[in-house]
C-alpha cells in the first residue's frame, strides 16, 4: 500500500511539473515576440487611414476599431480644413472634441497601433481625444504610431502622442504619404520588422 501511495504521489508531482512548464512556455512565447495582444485604432476622414489600418490588420491580426467623432464633419474639403484648424486650436486650450469609445477594455492589450492623419502639423483631433481619454489605461503599453500626410513631416504628431501618453512606451513612428497609400504594404512590413512588431 505504501508503495502504491508513493507511486501515485510521484505521478502527481511530475504531472504538476509538466503543467507548470507548459504554462511558462506560453508566457515566454508572448514575451519573446514583443507584441502580445494587439489593437489597431484608427481615425479617418478621407478613408486613407482605414485603408492602412485594414492592411495592417491583414498582416498582424489582432483587433481593430475606428474612432468616430460624436459630431460628424462636413464632407466639403475647404470647410473641413477650417474646422480642423479650429479644433487643433481648441485642444491647445484644453478642449477636446467628443468621440465614441469603441474599445471595451484597453487593459487587455499589450501593443496599440495608432493610425491617423496629420492636421495642421498635429495629430488629428479625434485621435488626440482618444489618447487623452485613455491615457491612464495606456500606461506601460507599447504605442506604435502610423501617420499619414500629404507632404508635411510628422514630428509634431509624435510629440502630441508623447504629451498625451507620457507613461506609454513608443516604437519608431511610421510616416506614410497619402500618395503612397495604395502600395504601402511593403513599407508596413519593413517597419514592422524594424520595430520588432512583425509577429502575430
Amino acid at each position: 500500500m505504501k508503495k502504491l501511495f508513493l507511486t501515485n504521489a510521484l505521478l502527481i508531482f511530475f504531472s504538476m511539473g509538466i503543467c507548470a512548464q507548459g504554462s511558462n512556455s506560453g508566457a515566454e512565447k508572448k514575451q519573446e515576440n514583443g507584441l502580445g495582444k494587439s489593437l489597431i485604432v484608427f481615425y479617418t476622414w478621407s478613408g486613407n487611414s482605414r485603408i492602412i489600418a485594414n492592411e495592417l490588420h491583414t498582416i498582424i491580426g489582432g483587433d481593430i476599431v475606428e474612432i468616430i467623432p460624436a459630431k460628424p464633419y462636413t464632407r466639403d474639403y475647404n470647410q473641413m480644413i477650417e474646422a480642423a484648424k479650429q479644433e487643433i486650436a481648441e485642444i491647445d486650450r484644453g478642449k477636446y472634441p467628443a468621440v465614441n469609445n469603441p474599445v471595451g477594455n484597453i487593459a487587455d492589450y499589450d501593443t496599440v497601433f495608432i493610425v491617423y492623419p496629420l492636421w495642421w502639423s498635429h495629430m488629428a483631433s479625434p485621435m488626440q481625444t482618444f489618447l487623452h481619454n485613455q491615457s491612464a489605461k495606456l500606461r506601460g503599453k507599447t504605442l506604435a504610431l502610423i501617420c499619414i500626410s500629404a507632404s508635411s513631416g510628422i514630428s509634431q504628431t509624435v510629440a502630441d502622442a508623447r504629451r498625451l501618453c507620457p507613461n506609454s512606451k513608443f516604437t519608431e513612428a511610421l510616416h506614410l504619404y497619402s500618395s503612397e497609400i495604395r502600395g504601402a504594404k511593403n513599407q508596413l512590413i519593413a517597419w514592422l520588422e524594424k520595430t520588432g512588431l512583425n509577429r502575430k
